[in-house]
Order: C-alpha cells, then sequence, then structure tokens
C-alpha cells in the first residue's frame, strides 16, 4: 500500500494516515460491500424507499459516530483517522445486517421458503 502511495506523489506525512486508513477500512471491506450490494438487491427487487432509507439513515449515524471516534468524545478513544474508517465500517456492517434482517423478514412474512430464491434447480415446491 505504501509503494501505491508513493507511486500517486503522496506526501510521506499524508501517505502514514493514508495507510491508517486504508488499512482499517480494507479490513472492513466485505461488510461494505455487503451494504451496498443489499441496497442494489432491493432496487433490483424495484424497492426504492428502504435502500433511501437504509442510507439516510447511515448518513445520520455517520455524523454523530465519525466525530466521536476521530476526537475520542466522552467514553470512546480518540482514534483519529483510524477512527474515520472504523466509523465507516461500522456504519455499513450494521446498514447490512439491518438490510439482511429485513429482507429475510420479508421473504418470512410472504411465507416463502429461503430455497426458492437459490436458482432453478433448488427450488422447492
Amino acid at each position: 500500500m505504501d509503494g501505491l502511495l508513493r507511486l500517486m506523489g503522496v506526501p510521506a506525512e499524508v501517505a502514514h494516515y493514508g495507510h491508517s486508513y486504508l488499512a482499517t477500512w480494507l479490513l472492513g471491506g466485505p461488510l461494505v460491500f455487503g451494504f451496498f450490494a443489499v441496497e442494489a438487491t432491493f432496487r433490483a427487487a424495484g424497492d426504492t424507499r428502504t435502500p433511501f432509507l437504509m442510507l439516510a439513515g447511515s448518513v445520520i449515524v455517520s455524523i454523530v459516530l465519525d466525530p466521536l471516534l476521530i476526537a475520542g468524545v466522552g467514553p470512546f478513544p480518540r482514534l483519529g483517522v483510524e477512527g474515520a474508517a472504523l466509523a465507516s465500517v461500522m456504519v455499513r456492517g450494521g446498514g447490512f445486517l439491518l438490510g439482511i434482517v429485513i429482507a429475510l423478514r420479508r421473504v418470512i412474512r410472504a411465507g416463502l421458503s429461503i430455497w426458492e430464491f437459490t436458482g432453478e434447480g433448488t427450488q422447492q415446491t
């Protein structure tokens, strides 16, 4: 990662912050990807309201959580740039889990089997 930042011409003192942010963010990358995949799945199914509310909620939580983890307000540790990355991962990860719960509740409420969504060869009748 350091080589990439040097190749981009990032000054060393800034590269240190970039490395800290990316190291934390990339560990949580699958959760961030999952959040956007769940949002896209809702939109593909014709539901644009749920992903909008999920994204709006995640922005509000980020507005609150970012300063707490960056500056170390109250009982939260001062994490600086790593706190910004951690807040992003936590918010997106929480949104991912919330999206999965919403989707599963809709499947159960509709009286469908989860197997009906795994492809033609595994559908239950």
